[in-house]
């Protein structure tokens, strides 16, 4: 029976420490998008939740003219389809 035990617990260990490091990776590749911590409120809900800042490496971003103005449009990488505009 404890060798049972131990052998679950060591699955078990193993399994969170895959899930931590693939966080882990989303939230570095997130990190690495520069996109400041406001634009990253994808709802604008005034609130960067932790989905919201993984979901950032999803995202892209690109300058457009729009109204005479130069903004910035992100951009779902997946299909290309417009997730938020910010124009100053």
């Amino acid at each position: 029976m404890k060798k049972g035990m131990r052998f679950f617990f060591i699955l078990l260990t193993a399994v969170a420490g895959c899930i931590l490091a693939y966080i882990m990776i989303l939230a570095w590749v997130s990190w690495m998008t520069g996109y400041p911590w406001a634009d990253m409120d994808w709802n604008s809900d005034g609130f960067t939740s932790l989905r919201e800042i993984l979901r950032s490496g999803d995202i892209g971003r690109r300058e457009i003219q729009q109204e005479g103005k130069t903004c910035l449009e992100y951009f779902a990488l997946k299909d290309a389809s417009e997730v938020k505009v910010v124009c100053p």
